[in-house]
């Protein structure tokens, strides 16, 4: 049995019990988060739910609140809206009012201040009308929001995973179905692969999440109403050997938020510096440039080779891509796409990547293979880089033009 499965049954046990006060729920939850961390798990809990439950009692004591009262519901408000970002639909006047257990009516002037203050604004999508935190360092200057150091200290552990917001449980799945990531899954799964990238991944991901590393689990605050309701607590972003891997998220989060200016590779470009002039930043982005220039036309360079040899329509009894991931031989790492079985993925012992949902190389694998290579030529070109480079993506995209050019024949 796996660490984490332990720590999963303590909390199924607890989410059976049915009716539980809330007294009796944070006791579970904190004997859960204390066992998981003796069995060497990350466990995130933020208590915000237990401070949350103090503050409304108050608050719903009195008839005329203090602004001091007031700003700490304030404070839970848009805690709420920071951590229910991915699911904007419980972000509306009316979830928040079910959820929190505030009259609307209260809720409403609450949420019209912190508009008014310019910390949060609202926006119509549809029928509904989410709130989102716009301004937390306002929020936070003028004395509506503070985080404990507990809270902070988990909170740092799951910011990676706040970075996209979004209607109808678009919650971390949107990684893989939203349009972009489709759509080079789409291409990498059929095209064939530069394997020196998959040697890569295959012992990155094998050295991150093929070695003891501890589990991984948040449980989110705000999954039930503030009523004495039916409560049951929810286990989200769950990994069996993924401690490091959130830690490593994390840094990269911190030194690339600026995305896609590419201020974190610069600096390890210019070897972190301690001072730096303008000329250094652009010598430094043109040889980077240059090398992203060099990987993109790496990527596409086994495709490239093939269709010299090959038209198009020949292609597919030479390169079997297609095939389900479960017949793709021996597997130097493998995943399924948020426990999604159709979405699985292997890197095989070959170093090709595969996945159940592949189609034979297309037209549409082609052009937009080419696209990218032109785009990537444009930048090149843009920014500097050296001309043997660029004839060597040249040279690719002439092959990839003339395919497309027979295959209209």
């Amino acid at each position: 049995m796996s660490k984490l499965q332990p720590i999963l049954n303590m909390l199924e046990e607890l989410s059976k019990r049915g009716k539980v006060s809330w007294e009796e729920l944070f006791r579970s939850l904190r004997e859960v988060v204390e066992k998981g961390r003796e069995a060497g798990g990350e466990v995130v809990y933020l208590p915000i739910d237990e401070e949350t439950r103090r503050v409304l009692k108050e608050y719903l004591a009195v008839a005329k609140p203090s602004r001091e009262l007031e700003k700490r519901v304030m404070d839970i408000v848009l805690k709420y809206l920071i951590l229910n970002c991915t699911n904007l639909e419980v972000c509306t006047e009316l979830e928040m009012s079910k959820r929190l257990g505030i009259p609307r009516q209260r809720l409403r002037k609450l949420l019209g201040l912190l508009e008014w203050e310019e910390i949060i604004v609202s926006f119509e999508v549809g029928a509904t009308k989410p709130y989102v935190a716009v301004d937390l360092s306002k929020a936070i200057r003028e004395g509506y929001l503070s985080f404990t150091r507990e809270e902070m200290e988990g909170l740092a552990k799951i910011i990676p995973w706040l970075d996209r917001i979004s209607i109808s449980r678009l919650d971390v799945e949107a990684e893989m179905y939203n349009p972009q990531s489709q759509i080079f899954y789409m291409l990498y799964q059929s095209i064939p692969s530069w394997d020196v990238y998959w040697r890569v991944f295959t012992q990155l991901w094998n050295l991150m999440l093929g070695r003891e590393s501890g589990f991984f689990i948040y449980i989110p605050p705000f999954k039930a109403p503030i009523l004495q309701d039916e409560v049951k607590p929810s286990v989200e972003w769950m990994a069996e050997a993924a401690g490091v891997f959130q830690d490593i998220k994390l840094l990269a989060s911190v030194l690339d938020f600026m995305h896609p200016l590419f201020v974190r590779d610069v600096l390890f470009e210019l070897n972190v510096p301690d001072e730096v002039s303008e000329e250094q930043v652009e010598e430094a982005f043109t040889r980077l440039v240059e090398k992203y220039v060099k990987a993109v036309s790496k990527i596409f360079q086994p495709l490239c080779n093939l269709l010299k040899e090959y038209n198009l329509s020949e292609l597919k009894p030479v390169l079997d891509k297609w095939r389900s991931s479960e017949k793709a031989g021996r597997h130097l790492a493998t995943g399924g796409l948020f426990g999604v079985k159709e979405m699985r993925w292997v890197v095989t012992g070959d170093y090709q990547f595969r996945g159940d949902w592949a189609t034979p190389v297309r037209e549409e694998h082609v052009a937009l293979a080419l696209a990218i290579l032109k785009a990537a030529g444009r930048v090149g070109e843009f920014i500097g880089i050296s001309k043997e480079t660029l004839s060597l993506l040249n040279k690719e995209i002439s092959v990839l033009e003339k395919a497309l050019e027979r295959n209209e024949k």
